[in-house]
């Protein structure tokens, strides 16, 4: 959703023909420049320690030469390989080449059959792939109902609601009036992610619905469309609220400063909870919720360092240099 969002910004203009050309080039570096050299320390810094440690596993040539082109998430023997987040990381790829294709289908075609196919692509893919791998292990289903063609329309209701936050069309400066005009409903507008994420992860969760899910129940067809929708939602709302703030409130700031890390927290916390774990686990026992809430309180506070420190040393050097591609 967030990238979505965040990335439309770079094709709106171009593809609302506000603008003459596309700024490709531009984009491809920028994105390159964000997400790989912290990703590729990581591969090169786990590789060492499973050469030296049992900490994660050995480095194979295969594996790492699907992590350094980010296509590991197509694999099913390799999508979980070394750091389980990182088959995420695979997917965001995809979408990063997908993205100008989709803006050029936007620009040629328009929102409405563009959101409408998306939909129409991530139907066919969760029947068909669900069809397909019915009797396969749950893990197998989860990799492939969970490829791009699956989850493209929360990218598309990120896209969207990224261009209803800014376009000068009559209807979308109509409706973030509606929605700014009046707090009580800006902040309803504001809420309605957080609540639908709530109850979908509730309705998930609760006694052996998460089996029922994944053995095709109707909730696995629409899951992500409802939770894409609502998110988007609430980012349209925040966006249109910041548009009118020259700077974040104070009360805001942590939460920025937190976004600022995100990417280095992302790629660190699995595998700093799965290494806290298995020694809380050897000292501790098993899954209790002492031990839960103990990992927890460990867990945070060393992810949110590592991952301070990793941004430091990997990430701002490479966002000054992305500064001055403007």
């Amino acid at each position: 959703m967030l990238s979505g969002f965040l990335l439309w910004r770079v094709f709106d203009d171009w593809s609302d023909r506000r603008r003459a050309s596309m700024p490709l080039a531009r984009y491809a570096k920028r994105r390159a420049l964000r997400i790989l050299p912290p990703y590729y320390a990581q591969v090169l810094l786990l590789a060492v320690l499973g050469l030296v440690t049992h900490w994660v596993e050995a480095p194979r040539a295969d594996v790492l030469l699907l992590n350094l082109s980010l296509a590991h998430g197509l694999s099913y023997d390799h999508f979980q390989a070394v750091n389980n987040v990182w088959w995420t990381l695979s997917t965001e790829a995809q979408f990063y080449v997908l993205l100008p294709l989709l803006a050029a289908l936007v620009r040629r075609f328009g929102w409405t059959p563009v959101v409408t196919a998306g939909l129409a692509v991530m139907l066919a893919w969760r029947v068909g792939t669900f069809s397909l791998y019915a009797t396969s292990p749950i893990i197998e289903r989860v990799w492939i109902l969970e490829q791009l063609p699956g989850r493209i329309d929360q990218f598309l209701f990120g896209m969207l609601a990224s261009h209803l936050a800014r376009s000068p069309s009559p209807i979308a400066e109509r409706l973030r009036m509606l929605v700014s005009a009046r707090r009580a409903v800006r902040m309803l507008v504001l809420v309605i992610g957080p609540v639908a994420l709530v109850a979908l992860a509730y309705r998930l969760h609760v006694g052996d619905f998460f089996l029922r899910y994944w053995e095709g129940h109707p909730l696995l067809y629409a899951w992500h469309a409802i939770a894409g929708a609502a998110v988007a939602t609430t980012l349209f709302a925040v966006a249109i609220r910041q548009r009118a703030e020259a700077r974040p409130a104070g009360r805001l700031l942590p939460l920025v400063w937190f976004g600022t890390v995100s990417y280095s927290f992302y790629l660190w916390h699995e595998i700093l909870l799965r290494w806290s774990g298995a020694w809380l686990k050897a000292h501790v026992g098993e899954a209790t919720l002492p031990a839960f809430a103990l990992n927890f309180a460990c867990g945070l506070p060393l992810s949110v360092a590592v991952a301070l420190a990793w941004y430091t040393a990997f990430e701002r050097p490479f966002l000054r240099a992305r500064a001055r591609l403007r």
